[in-house]
């Protein structure tokens, strides 16, 4: 079973260990006016091969999460759910808008594309169109909006956990690495 370690400021729940999965009712991204947005628009250059760059970070991310297709417009299909080692595999093999030094992202750089002003998805949707996110409860074996990151928790306690960012609600956490979770792909800055 996952752990939960963060929830967002957004949500203002504490969750763990949960183990219900529900639908979350509401179809469309809901945003909150009352919260600045941490990723406006102003903060990325859109490329028509289905990347973007973000300025604070001087990342190029690839807009679509693997397993969907850019059509020159919007991400389609479905995201690709992945176990780590898959993930890892994955982003050494992908040749994608003339690249092929695309990497799974640190848990920080996934974590600076967190729109916290937002949820269900908690991404900026006109940079990351159709990114996956159907609910805001998490299940285990279920996690729809839940996004690989390269790096690994580093609790004395337990054996290293792979660390994830969850787009439905801005949820963080550490992950079994055989479990499927998304991946969206990264190059540029500091290789791990």
């Amino acid at each position: 079973m996952k752990i939960l370690l963060r929830v967002s400021m957004l949500t203002g729940l504490s969750i763990s260990n949960v183990g219900i999965c529900q639908e979350w009712p509401y179809p469309d991204q809901l945003c909150s006016s009352d919260i600045p947005t941490t990723t406006p628009d102003s903060d990325f250059v859109l490329h028509e091969n289905g990347t973007t760059t973000h300025l604070p970070t001087g990342l190029i991310w690839m807009r679509c999460a693997v397993g969907q297709d850019w059509n020159g417009e919007t991400c389609i299909g479905d995201a690709m759910g992945m176990d780590w080692p898959q993930a890892l595999q994955t982003a050494k093999d992908h040749d994608f808008a003339g690249y092929s030094d695309w990497r799974v992202p640190d848990y920080k750089e996934l974590n600076s594309i967190l729109e916290l002003a937002c949820f269900s998805p908690a991404i900026n949707l006109t940079v990351f169109p159709n990114t996956p996110a159907s609910n805001l409860t998490i299940a285990p074996n279920n996690p729809p909006s839940w996004f690989w990151s390269s790096s690994v928790s580093l609790n004395a306690m337990y054996a290293p956990k792979p660390r994830f960012v969850g787009f439905s609600n801005g949820t963080d956490g550490v992950s079994l690495m055989g479990e499927d979770n998304r991946l969206r792909l990264v190059r540029g800055g500091v290789q791990p």
